[in-house]
């Protein structure tokens, strides 16, 4: 099993991502750490949108991003998710790309790819990108765009898993809960 999720890995980055999905499908969730595991899935979600079978740039721009390049990796991100419709993978990269643009501190970049991957062409990456935006308005000491952003979040997309977080996250917002 950890061999398969290795080749997974090595097919990422070299652009297959048809095989790198098999590779990650056939490890299933216990090959490796539990860690490993949750970051096959999350490849696993953002790969399978993507009609193509093979990209060497989004393979490139997940290396830049694995080598701790993370401003780069994100502007790699971001041109891949360009060429993509938001419906077919171009969500989820845009994802991706704002979290990472946020995690070097780019906060205005973050911010326009995360509105861009907010879509309702995506309606299961949406309710992710608004709570990142969110997230990323509080951290600016924008608390209410924040509660804004969030109450947009909880009744635009009621059934989605996040809500829950959402609500909590609203509720910290407001001062009501404290942070832990």
């Amino acid at each position: 099993m950890d061999g398969l999720a290795l080749s997974g890995r090595l097919r990422l980055y070299r652009g297959d991502l048809a095989g790198a999905v098999e590779s990650f499908k056939a490890a299933g969730p216990y090959a490796g750490e539990r860690s490993e595991a949750t970051w096959r899935t999350s490849m696993l979600a953002l790969l399978q949108p993507i009609e193509a079978d093979s990209s060497v740039e989004l393979g490139t721009a997940l290396l830049l991003l694995e080598r701790g390049d993370s401003a780069e990796a994100a502007r790699a991100l971001e041109a891949v998710s360009s060429k993509l419709p938001a419906s077919k993978g171009g969500a989820e990269v845009r994802l991706l790309a704002g979290r990472t643009a946020a995690a070097t501190g780019d906060d205005a970049g973050a911010e326009r790819l995360l509105r861009a991957a907010a879509v309702a062409e995506a309606p299961a990456t949406a309710p992710a990108a608004e709570l990142a935006l969110a997230e990323l308005f509080l951290r600016e000491g924008k608390k209410d765009d924040a509660i804004a952003q969030l109450e947009h979040l909880i009744l635009t997309y009621p059934a989605s898993a996040l809500v829950p977080q959402a609500r909590r996250t609203l509720d910290q917002a407001r001062g009501g809960v404290p942070q832990t």
